[in-house]
């Protein structure tokens, strides 16, 4: 891939000033523009990004016109002036018309309905390269610059953007130009404006700060929760930061149609609407959680990425993997009874490490040579990683320093731009201790160590889930493929010793470890590495995993761990099926997450079916203990974990055919047609029993029911729902409402993942992704972060060789920017669910048979 130019080495610009004429029928825009700019050296041309524009007037502040020449292919524009243009300051000035599209970036337009009409908003996308879309620019983030905009548009709609409208006036007949106030000094990525019919609700942070949530007409009743959670986010962050929110306002709009979950424009964030609206009545402790998370997520780059943007797009996960980590900082602030630190062992540190166990994997800092191929990094390694490694360094230093080292970092480059080691450097100088020397390796390298406990010492090496790499990989290899690995061990009597750098291959341990009736390799799961659990270790931990006498999150790293290292073939299956068994009556929720995931790995690569109806049955006794436990109905002040677990344990019960909770689902779901309520919690096993068990009749009732549900959540359940049915004809339709005006273009990847998630439908799906590529391509080819999620889906629902080489031919053969990674990891996932297999299905089949005399 050719390295593009960047444009900032000869101009940079300093204030741009936009005033757009909006035709909200005709869906066009016209823009007088003017750039205050350097131009670093004397030159005949000035090169601009620019993408889809008609520029038809350019000239200097001396009145020298300019001839336009555009390169498509580069999406740049070059003013040609007849005489050399001076180095110093200057202001071009453009009259520049485009059209607002109905692809999910640059400024878009997104439909919705309102009194049984069709209604239009549009609105703006430009991360990562997209501002180039509706103005002449410097697209790159070392580019910051002031902007000031105007807009004019019909007199009853309302226009939002990044600062407040200092005024309006009077425009052309039935429309008003409304300006507002010159922003900070920020990147291109970070400009919004929004125009439509919204209504909102606001409140002010104690330090004065006014906040708005606004939506489409009709929908403020579910902007509470949202809007409480951003005004005390905000504060926490103004303390913890020790800088002030640099704005007087802090808007927040849901968006009809968004292609990510939110995007943090300074001042205006936008969102999709499943990310923004909650309504009490209908939804979920889990989405009101994702609510929470990802307003979070947003406030925080308000600092982290707004205020203190990365140089260039290399340092990416500067902006998502530091907001990551301190989403959870923040909500574990609010909402200390959501346990979100024994999430995170999941969510994130999990995640990610099962991604980055690929030999296709990426490290954390990635050299891009062209940013409009960014979407392939926008994903588990930038974000999960990113937090998970932040989690282990704040661990490391310790909250005080890691607090001091931000505020020392933001400080110094506030309005600036900045690359990772400026980052170390911060927290370095607030702590200490050698933090560059000890991250260095964790950022510029691919992968994750795995520690195994030998002969005294815990020796290294770079864990791969493929056991044809990991041979590649022998513990104790040379101390350049190692990491320094922050190391402590959970002692029998409950004390952690120490951490101490493993910086080499191998660490001697302390005496007082070997002596140790029993111990617990990094406890609290903030180290980014996994442990080799021996059989040894693991019957040393049988009691104090059953017991209580480690904590949740110890209990899932022991599970995860052995888990990983099963699929890797380090560790034999039946260690695994011996484990999951013995965790049988665990009653934490993320642990139970954990067993359940252990055994759904191995149920996914089993191609027999015999074999996997034995699974099943081994499954619903598994599951039994919890459901006997928690039963349908929620007790008077219950743990949140307990009520996150019931529908978990639940549906895994209708997934082993439970007969009394299937019956009792499928009452309850006549019961919902019938007009009775249904517990929010319990909403998504209610659908799925009558997915799973339905036909015909059901199916037009949950599509019916999608039709007219107006709370995004719902929608998005019914919508998975329908992608559980097991006949083909259904299967078919549901793939078909995938393209229909029935489904948003940003929801494709819920059709995708329910139907390759049914082993029922996974055939069928592969074949539709197949024969409408080019629908693919022109929906999501030109950005969006969507294009990527194809090849992913695919991999999750097979587990043959043949089919490995199947997914690698299509996506080979029809080659994009945005899938070439992720394919190799597809391909390579399916691969080792295959080898996985091959190598254990005679051990699996040999626990169930001892399994099920045991039961006799």
């Amino acid at each position: 891939m050719a390295k593009v130019a960047r444009l900032l080495e000869q101009i940079i610009p300093q204030k741009y000033h936009l005033d757009l004429d909006v035709n909200m029928r005709a869906f066009t825009f016209e823009t007088k523009e003017a750039i205050d700019f350097e131009l670093k050296e004397p030159s005949r041309s000035l090169t601009f990004h620019a993408q889809g524009l008609d520029i038809s007037q350019a000239a200097l502040e001396t009145g020298a016109k300019a001839e336009v020449a555009v390169d498509a292919e580069a999406q740049t524009v070059t003013f040609e002036f007849e005489d050399e243009v001076p180095a110093g300051n200057h202001t071009l000035s453009l009259v520049v018309a485009g059209s607002i599209h109905e692809e999910l970036h640059g400024f878009y337009r997104s439909n919705y309905e309102r009194d049984g009409k069709e209604q239009w908003l549009v609105t703006t996308q430009f991360e990562a390269t997209h501002a180039r879309e509706a103005f002449v620019c410097i697209d790159e983030p070392s580019a910051k610059a002031v902007f000031e905009l105007s807009l004019t548009v019909p007199d009853t709609l309302t226009v939002i953007s990044n600062t407040n409208d200092t005024g309006e006036e009077p425009a052309r007949s039935g429309h008003k130009r409304v300006r507002f106030a010159p922003t900070p000094k920020m990147s291109t990525y970070l400009v919004a404006f929004l125009i439509g019919e919204f209504e909102h609700v606001e409140a002010q942070t104690p330090e004065g700060v006014t906040v708005r949530a606004y939506a489409t007409p009709g929908q403020t009743g579910q902007l509470a929760f949202a809007l409480d959670t951003a005004v005390r986010t905000l504060s926490f962050f103004n303390e913890y930061f020790g800088i002030p929110y640099p704005l007087p306002k802090l808007d927040m709009i849901a968006v009809p149609d968004f292609a990510a979950g939110a995007m943090e424009n300074w001042g205006a964030v936008t969102y999709r609407e499943t990310a923004l609206l909650l309504d009490p009545a209908k939804t979920s402790l889990s989405h009101k959680q994702r609510v929470g998370e990802v307003v979070a997520h947003e406030l925080a780059h308000q600092w982290f990425g707004n205020l203190v943007t990365m140089s260039w797009w290399d340092d990416l996960w500067l902006n998502e993997g530091f907001a990551s980590w301190i989403e959870v900082l923040a909500q574990d602030h609010l909402f200390p009874e959501w346990n979100l630190w024994t999430e995170f062992a999941s969510s994130n540190v999990s995640y990610a490490m099962e991604l980055d166990g690929l030999a296709n994997t990426h490290p954390i800092q990635v050299e891009v040579d062209d940013p409009r191929h960014l979407d392939e990094i926008f994903d588990a390694i930038s974000y999960s990683k990113g937090a998970s490694i932040i989690n282990m360094l704040h661990h490391y230093l310790g909250a005080e320093a890691f607090q001091k080292g931000l505020n020392i970092y933001l400080e110094r480059h506030k309005y600036g731009n900045t690359v990772t080691h400026d980052l170390w450097k911060a927290l370095g100088e607030a702590s200490g201790k050698p933090v560059d020397e000890v991250m260095s390796a964790w950022t510029s390298q691919p992968g994750y160590p795995l520690v195994a406990l030998e002969d005294g010492e815990a020796r290294q090496g770079r864990f791969y889930s493929s056991p044809r790499e990991a041979a590649k990989a022998k513990l104790g290899a040379a101390a350049d493929s190692a990491w320094p690995i922050p190391y402590s061990v959970l002692l029998a009597g409950g004390r952690e010793t120490e951490p101490a750098l493993i910086k080499e291959a191998a660490l001697e341990l302390p005496e007082e470890v070997m002596a140790s009736d029993w111990f617990k390799p990094n406890p609290g799961q903030t180290g980014f590495y996994r442990t080799l659990y021996t059989e040894g270790m693991i019957g040393a931990l049988n009691e104090p995993l059953r017991k209580g006498k480690l904590s949740p999150v110890d209990r899932f790293g022991v599970m995860d761990d052995v888990m990983a290292t099963t699929e890797a073939g380090v560790t034999d299956s039946t260690v695994l099926l011996k484990l999951v068994a013995a965790m049988r009556e665990e009653t934490d929720y993320v642990v139970w997450g954990g067993v359940a995931a252990g055994l759904g790995s191995l149920q996914a690569v089993v191609e027999d079916e015999p074999l996997r109806d034995q699974l099943d049955a081994f499954g619903g006794w598994l599951v039994q203990p919890n459901v006997e436990r928690l039963g349908w109905e929620p007790k008077a002040n219950e743990p949140v974990f307990d009520t996150l677990m019931r529908p978990l344990v639940l549906q895994q019960a209708i997934r082993y055919d439970n007969p009394k909770v299937t019956k009792e689902a499928k009452r309850r779901f006549t019961a919902y047609l019938e007009g009775a309520p249904v517990d929010p919690e319990l909403r998504p096993v209610v659908l799925y029993a009558a997915a799973r068990h339905g036909g015909t009749e059901e199916f037009e009732a949950i599509l019916e029911r999608y039709r007219r549900e107006t709370s995004p959540q719902v929608k998005m359940s019914l919508l998975a729902a329908l992608g559980r049915f097991r006949k083909p004809a259904l299967i078919k339709r549901h793939l078909e409402l995938g393209i229909s005006d029935d489904v948003r273009a940003q929801d494709i990847f819920m059709v995708l993942a329910w139907s390759f998630r049914n082993r029922h439908a996974r055939d069928t799906a592969w074949a539709w992704v197949k024969d409408h590529w080019d629908l693919w391509i022109k929906r999501y080819g030109a950005g969006g972060h969507m294009l990527e999620r194809f090849p992913t889906y695919a991999g999750m629902g097979f587990a043959t060789h043949a089919m490995a080489a199947e997914i690698k031919e299509f996506f080979e053969s029809h080659p994009h920017p945005a899938t070439k990674r992720p394919t190799a990891q597809a391909v390579e996932g399916v691969g080792l669910k295959a080898d996985w297999y091959d190598r254990d299905k005679l051990k699996i089949q040999t626990f169930i048979d001892e399994w099920k005399a045991n039961q006799k």
